[in-house]
């Protein structure tokens, strides 16, 4: 390489390397460093103390061990909401400043009257942050500290992690169960007790048997005990029974019904039912001292009745297995369904049908199941004495069921019963309107 070769490489790299330079070197009056904050860093897991001003009013909360409201009650805190609040505080990420006029702060809803005030302290008290959190704007929220001018951007949308009256800072849980400790389920009221134990196989569904009973109970509902567990496992509170007498809550004794559940380990949690109040129930446990309101349709499945727990199915019989259907109503109105191949065809009143329309109603009884048992057998109320429907289903084997309809309950359900059984159940008004219908609906073309 020759040597004026040489003086020119050496030039280019220079110009190259003078031009990545001033590329990347900051513009006058720029930081090139970390962005300046109104406050200094905070250490993970250092806020152990909040304290949040919501139109006037603050909630304390401190960190020892978990989290406790400790003003204006004394109370356990939502662990989580509290741990997110901290370590949002910890975390925040400061934008620029967007102005340092006060006129501006009412806008931004910075000032004194309008912002909601955040402090977060140490395991000592000391304030490591104090802000007046506002509006937000976009993807930023606007902060201030209190006695100072300035108006700074945080990133993210924080202001609804620290917008919570003291009733939503509170812990909702009523009672603390993990499903797969569940071994043993009771439930007691006015109307009987019952306590059915799980069995499970590898491979194969949990299944429940009473092992003592109030009531006649061979076959436990599978159905209704998913429901229980479930409503024990997700059982959270919407407001709380602070002030409220054990007794006037009708939680000594429990005037609804009592729910326990035997763990693994041998304890015993307690969920008490006892008044309502309009849409809600007053509850307990046994794993605290607090009384919560619930809203009734949290607590449905707990209302349960011993009864409830029995097996509810009516009729299991396969679509390849039934032979003839015979279905009539009380207006004499009615029709006859027979087996013809693979098939069904109406027999009577004689016409044509569509065989799809046919095989539906053949097939209603393959999994025919009430919801609930009625709370009467009053045949002015359940409408059985004189039925509304009658449907027979005939198989192959010359076996029978009947089922006969009655009223119509609260549009919802129909009073049933099982000819030559004694029980009054309530099946969704959608499975008997697979029965109910008019010879006309079962023809193909344009009719219904």
């Amino acid at each position: 390489m020759s040597k004026n070769t040489l003086i020119l490489l050496v030039a280019c790299l220079a110009i190259v390397g003078a031009a990545i330079f001033s590329q990347r070197r900051p513009e006058k009056g720029e930081l090139s460093g970390p962005r300046p904050r109104p406050l200094p860093a905070i250490t993970k897991d250092t806020i152990v103390d909040l304290k949040v001003t919501l139109e006037g009013k603050t909630t304390h909360l401190k960190k020892d061990g978990g989290w406790k409201v400790v003003e204006p009650i004394a109370a356990s805190a939502d662990e989580q909401a509290a741990k997110t609040a901290a370590e949002k505080l910890e975390q925040l990420e400061f934008g620029s400043v967007v102005t340092d006029q006060p006129g501006r702060h009412a806008e931004l809803e910075v000032s004194d009257d309008k912002a909601l005030k955040v402090v977060g302290g140490d395991k000592d008290g000391k304030a490591l942050v104090e802000l007046l959190v506002g509006k937000s704007v976009g993807s930023q929220t606007m902060v201030r500290q209190p006695g100072k001018n300035d108006v700074w951007q945080v990133q993210g949308a924080i202001k609804y992690m620290f917008a919570k009256d003291v009733k939503a800072w509170r812990d909702k849980s009523i009672a603390t169960i993990k499903r797969d400790d569940i071994t043993e389920i009771s439930l007691e009221g006015p109307d009987g007790k019952v306590t059915v134990v799980e069995e499970k196989v590898e491979g194969k569904p949990s299944t429940w048997r009473a092992t003592s009973t109030t009531v006649p109970l061979s076959l436990v509902d599978a159905e209704v005990m998913q429901g229980l567990v479930s409503g024990l496992t997700s059982l959270r509170a919407s407001d709380f029974g602070d002030g409220v007498s054990l007794a006037d809550a009708g939680l000594e004794p429990p005037t609804a019904r009592q729910v326990s559940a035997k763990l693994k380990d041998g304890k015993v949690v307690t969920v008490s039912l006892g008044k309502a109040k309009g849409d809600d129930y007053y509850v307990r446990s046994n794993q605290g001292p607090g009384v919560f309101l619930v809203r009734k349709f949290g607590i449905e499945r707990l209302l349960s009745k011993p009864i409830d727990l029995r097996e509810k199915t009516i009729s299991d019989i396969k679509v390849d297995d039934v032979a003839k259907v015979e279905v009539m109503g009380t207006d004499g109105v009615g029709f006859t369904l027979e087996r013809n191949g693979e098939t069904f065809r109406v027999i009577k009143p004689k016409g044509e049908s569509d065989p799809a329309k046919t095989k539906a109603v053949a097939s209603s009884f393959a999994s025919l199941k009430a919801w609930a048992y009625a709370d009467t057998k009053d045949p002015k109320v359940t409408g059985l004495g004189k039925p509304a429907l009658t449907a027979t289903v005939r198989t192959k084997k010359g076996e029978s069921l009947t089922l006969v309809v009655g009223n119509l309950k609260d549009s919802t359900d129909y009073y049933t019963q099982v000819k030559g059984k004694p029980d009054v159940m309530l099946v969704r008004k959608f499975l008997v309107d697979r029965l109910r219908k008019k010879p006309d609906e079962l023809k193909g073309g344009g009719h219904g």
